[in-house]
């Protein structure tokens, strides 16, 4: 059987004690069921973004390094979900994520800044 969303395979995990008692009903001598994932091939996208991202590490460029772009909505969906939830650990998680995505966003932000000053200073010069 293939699932083709993890999601699908969850919800197997989740029926193999039933479809144990169901196959034993019927006079099957089922001890276990299994369930495992097996990574599908990837795509020629996949393997030519793969191959981008290993070139861009190669140039120096961390693959991990974020735009503003990026990081800005992410923060602004924390700072409301947490304005939303009552006081619960899912709330404290919450407001964490959005002061790491926040500090974040500064240092970038003042990163930039001073990179943008060196080169005013060296173009002066």
């Amino acid at each position: 059987m293939n699932a083709h969303h993890p999601a699908q395979v969850a919800k197997l995990r989740q029926a193999v004690p039933r479809l144990l008692s169901r196959l034993q009903q019927h006079g099957l001598d089922v001890i276990e069921i299994k369930i495992g994932i097996q990574p599908r091939a990837l795509s020629s996208s996949v393997r030519q973004d793969a191959a981008h991202a290993q070139a861009r590490t190669a140039a120096g460029d961390s693959p991990h390094r974020r735009s503003e772009r990026e990081i800005e909505p992410a923060l602004s969906f924390a700072r409301k979900l947490a304005l939303t939830l009552q006081d619960s650990p899912l709330r404290s998680a919450a407001v964490r994520l959005a002061a790491s995505l926040s500090s974040g966003l500064a240092r970038m932000r003042d990163s930039g800044q001073a990179g943008r000053e060196q080169d005013r200073e060296e173009h002066d010069a």
